[in-house]
């Protein structure tokens, strides 16, 4: 079932029909990699955007974040999600 978040349809579309990464998987450098481990890291990255993700974008629209010093300060609920996103 398709979420309001992502579209694994489209996503799939533009990587294995349009970019062909596929083809990737026939040189020396990738041939340990496949459609699986694709598919692997597309629907993993889907599942941090719904369950990660999505919870704290509204919550960021309404902190907001600080821009001071030249640098941006994000709202400390973003810190696990991202955190997540790193050890995936």
């Amino acid at each position: 079932m398709e979420n309001k978040i992502s579209s694994l349809r489209d996503a799939k579309f533009v990587i294995f029909d349009q970019l062909r990464v596929e083809e990737l998987c026939e040189s020396e450098r990738f041939q340990e990699h496949s459609r699986e481990t694709f598919e692997m890291v597309i629907n993993e990255a889907e599942r941090l955007a719904i369950n990660e993700l999505a919870p704290v974008n509204s919550e960021g629209d309404h902190a907001g974040c600080i821009w001071k010093d030249g640098k941006v300060k994000v709202p400390e609920f973003f810190h696990g999600p991202y955190k997540k996103i790193g050890e995936g």
